[in-house]
C-alpha cells in the first residue's frame, strides 16, 4: 500500500500503512496535514504514530512502556516489603532481576487488569515465597478476602474469628469486613469455642467461594481452584 486517503481511512488502517513506510515519510505525510489544517487528519495520523510507536516498542522490549513501569513498580513493592517489613523478613524471592520478573509478569492472567494485585498466599496457602509457580494476579476483594492470615504474631488462645465475651459468658464468632471499613462482622455467639470457630470457618468459606465463581472468568485457572479448596483453620 503506497497511497492513501488519510480523510476516509481508519486509524487501525493508517498503522498498517504507516509499516510499510518510512519514519521520514510518515513525518512528510502529517506536516502535510498540518499546514492544510486538516485536525480531524491530524489527529487520527499522531494516533496511528503513537501507536505504531508503542507496537515497535513491544516488539523490542517484549512489553509495553506502562507494562515496563508497572512491573517496576510491582518488583519494587516485593523487593521492599522483603527487606524492610517485619511479617516479610522470612520471605524469599525467586525471580534474580527485575527483569526476569517482568518478563514473567506481563505474561499473566491480570496483570493488566488495572488495580490488580500480586498474591502469594492463595496458591499455596501460608507461602513465603514469592516466584512464578506461587503467585498470581488477583482483584484486590480477592486479596482482602484473605488477608490477615499467616501472621506470626499469636492470636491468643482462641481461633482465629472466635473472641470470648466476659459479659455473656459466651464465645463470639465474627468476620473482618475489611471492605467496610475494617469493622467486625457479627456471626453469632455460642456456648463452646467449637461451635463458635465452626461458624466462622462456614461463613468464611462461604465468602471465598463466593469470590472465587464471581471472578471465574477473569482470574487464573489455578487461583479459583485453589479458593474453590479453600479450608479455613483453627490456626490460621
Amino acid at each position: 500500500m503506497h497511497k492513501m486517503n488519510y480523510v476516509l481511512a481508519s486509524v487501525e488502517e493508517i498503522v498498517a500503512h504507516f509499516r510499510t513506510i518510512s519514519r521520514q515519510r510518515i513525518q512528510q505525510i502529517l506536516q502535510k496535514y498540518t499546514q492544510r489544517e486538516n485536525s480531524e487528519v491530524v489527529a487520527k495520523i499522531q494516533q496511528a504514530k503513537t501507536l505504531l510507536r508503542a507496537e515497535k516498542y513491544k516488539i523490542k522490549n517484549g512489553c509495553t512502556f506502562s507494562d515496563r513501569v508497572k512491573a517496576k513498580n510491582i518488583w519494587q513493592g516485593v523487593v521492599r516489603r522483603v527487606g524492610l517489613q517485619q511479617s516479610y523478613l522470612d520471605c524469599t524471592i525467586v525471580w534474580k532481576s527485575i527483569r526476569e520478573f517482568r518478563q514473567w509478569a506481563v505474561a499473566q492472567i491480570g496483570f493488566d487488569k488495572p488495580g490488580w494485585e500480586l498474591d502469594k498466599d492463595i496458591l499455596v496457602k501460608g507461602n513465603r515465597i514469592y516466584g512464578p509457580d506461587t503467585c498470581v494476579f488477583v482483584p484486590p476483594d480477592v486479596n482482602l478476602v484473605l488477608s490477615g492470615c499467616y501472621k506470626t504474631k499469636q492470636r491468643g488462645q482462641y481461633p482465629i474469628g472466635v473472641c470470648f465475651n466476659k459479659g455473656s459468658g459466651t464465645f463470639v464468632a465474627q468476620m473482618s469486613d475489611r471492605q467496610n471499613a475494617g469493622l467486625n462482622k457479627y456471626l453469632g455467639s455460642f456456648a463452646t469455642v467449637e461451635e463458635a470457630f465452626a461458624c466462622y470457618k462456614a461463613t468464611k468459606e462461604a465468602r471465598i467461594k463466593k469470590l472465587a465463581l464471581f471472578w471465574k472468568d477473569q482470574i487464573d485457572p489455578r487461583a479459583f481452584e485453589a479458593l474453590m479448596a479453600r479450608q479455613v483453620e483453627w490456626d490460621d
